[in-house]
């Protein structure tokens, strides 16, 4: 079998070796609670630099390919991590708003065609003038120039075609300007901007499209969200320069101090890598019961109420009762929830963003949008993280789920709020008949789409339970998550997992939310003496 020098030298020497050799005390300090004023003593304080790449031939499994060829290493895919592997080193200027990086890609071919070649998604080219790629070569030095952009997606060109079962290791060098967060409606982008005291990467990497038969990059647009993704591991490497003091940075995985202005973080399977980095930005967390680490992250406010704290109770809460009713546990070691400069929420793995305003106006009570945003955000741990789709074409396939798990919760731990729930978060809009399963590119506005997929599919989905009764509702969200986990599902994927009989018991009200609402096939006729052809 194929191995390479990096994957010994990286993953055996720079996990094992470091973290191997420490008692299990100071092993949870560099992971879990090593913060920006507080420097790991025993870690190298020089920054790591990409170790160039030796990839073997496969004709020869022990010779390295002359730099005049194209490196392709072929295997059995069993024998391998296939998942995309990024290797980021990047230097973030807080007063210049600027990033600059240089991103190591590594792709396995598993489409069962020759890719010639590879395509990415680049959030940020979502706003022209922001992205800058600067180079892409292969591991062996080879420059590639076949590149074009067009809206956020970016072909590069292969100077040889990928084979199926290979990889290809290639590194990206681009500038990124970050942009200011928006007033109004367009602020909600403000996952990926700036404010006076805060700095947010969200979707700010190239990523590796999705292909299915072809590549494929959703089209853009200023209602939802068109970001597909498979899940990833990251080995990010950021050094903060012109940052202002006291700072803290959210981010997920595991976290080591190199310097005093340098951190690399690793996290697997993620369908992102996200960070916030806050100027005055406080922390609090806490060891839920089921071992993982929850940590909010929030401006420090003068209201008696501690907002965070509510925050920090409903995100463990959620988890708990989420990992129950679901059947899989959260899938990381640690859970960031940021008070963002920007209005309402946003989703990542691993951390997610509540908005500031939602901090600032909490007046102790858990019937309000703190609560709500909260655990709602939590919920894409697993209708997002867990189970991806496209939130372009079928939306509702996570924000309906995720809508429907605030009830969950308030059904769980506040059942004398569950009416004022509905009225809240349900009835108070006039939701319509749009179907529950229409793609984001029908609407021109949020409120039209939140009331048809969030609103309309939480009712929907209410109303199935209902149907199915408690036993049967959670089995199929159970199976849906157990089959469907770590991979991007379509609707067939959902409603596949219901039992014949409970498909046509739900027959009607498919038909009444969603466009649509009979897409299995119908059973195969068992064939009978009478029926089979002659011949």
């Amino acid at each position: 079998m194929l191995y390479r020098v990096w994957q010994l030298i990286i993953l055996g020497l720079g996990v094992v070796v470091f973290l191997g050799c420490m008692p299990e005390a100071e092993r949870q300090a560099i992971v879990i609670t090593a913060t920006p004023d507080t420097l790991a003593t025993s870690v190298n304080h020089q920054a790591p630099t990409l170790v160039p790449l030796n990839i073997v031939n496969a004709n020869s499994p022990t010779a390295t390919p002359p730099a005049t060829e194209v490196a392709q290493a072929c295997f059995l895919v069993e024998d391998v991590n296939t998942r995309p592997q990024y290797t980021v080193n990047m230097t973030v200027d807080w007063a210049a708003h600027r990033l600059e990086a240089e991103q190591q890609v590594i792709y396995t071919n598993q489409t069962g065609v020759a890719l010639d070649a590879l395509v990415f998604q680049v959030e940020p080219n979502r706003q022209q003038g922001f992205f800058n790629l600067t180079s892409a070569t292969l591991d062996d030095g080879t420059p590639l120039t076949e590149i074009t952009t067009e809206a956020t997606r970016l072909t590069v060109g292969l100077p040889e075609p990928l084979q199926s079962n290979c990889q290809q290791v290639m590194t990206l060098t681009y500038t990124l300007g970050i942009p200011p967060v928006l007033d109004g409606y367009f602020g909600r982008f403000g996952y990926l901007g700036f404010t006076e005291r805060q700095i947010n990467l969200g979707h700010w990497m190239p990523m590796i499209a999705i292909f299915s038969d072809e590549w494929t990059v959703p089209q853009t647009h200023f209602v939802g969200e068109q970001i597909i993704s498979d899940v990833s591991d990251f080995d990010v490497t950021l050094q903060l320069v012109n940052a202002p003091t006291p700072i803290d940075i959210a981010a997920p995985g595991a976290v080591q101090r190199l310097a005093q202005d340098t951190w690399q973080y690793t996290f697997e399977r993620g369908r992102d890598f996200s960070l916030s980095i806050g100027f005055g930005m406080k922390r609090t967390s806490e060891l839920a019961p089921n071992g993982k680490v929850i940590e909010v992250f929030y401006f420090e406010e003068t209201s008696p109420y501690n907002p965070a704290g509510e925050a920090l109770e409903s995100a463990i809460r959620s988890m708990l009762l989420y990992e129950e009713l679901f059947g899989i546990p959260y899938p990381y070691d640690r859970l960031a929830i940021v008070e963002g400069d920007f209005p309402d929420g946003m989703e990542f793995s691993g951390l997610v963003f509540v908005g500031e305003a939602w901090f600032r106006i909490w007046r102790g009570a858990p019937n309000d949008w703190l609560t709500i945003i909260t655990v709602h955000e939590v919920a894409h741990q697993w209708w997002y993280a867990l189970v991806g789709n496209d939130p372009a074409e079928y939306p509702y396939m996570d924000e309906a789920f995720a809508t429907y798990s605030e009830y969950l919760y308030y059904q769980r731990y506040y059942g004398d709020l569950t009416d004022w729930w509905w009225q809240f978060r349900i009835d108070a809009y006039e939701l319509g008949e749009e179907g529950v399963d229409t793609n984001v590119y029908i609407y021109n506005d949020g409120r039209p789409y939140i009331n048809a997929v969030y609103l309309r599919g939480a009712r929907m989905l209410h109303n199935m339970r209902l149907q199915l009764g408690d036993e049967g509702f959670f089995t199929w969200l159970q199976s849906y998550m157990a089959t469907n986990q770590y991979t991007i599902a379509e609707p067939i994927d959902l409603w596949s997992q219901l039992a014949p009989e409970q498909y046509d018991a739900l027959a009607p009200i498919r038909q009444e939310f969603l466009l649509d609402w009979d897409i299995l096939p119908p059973p195969e006729t068992p064939m009978t003496p009478e029926s089979t052809p002659e011949g």
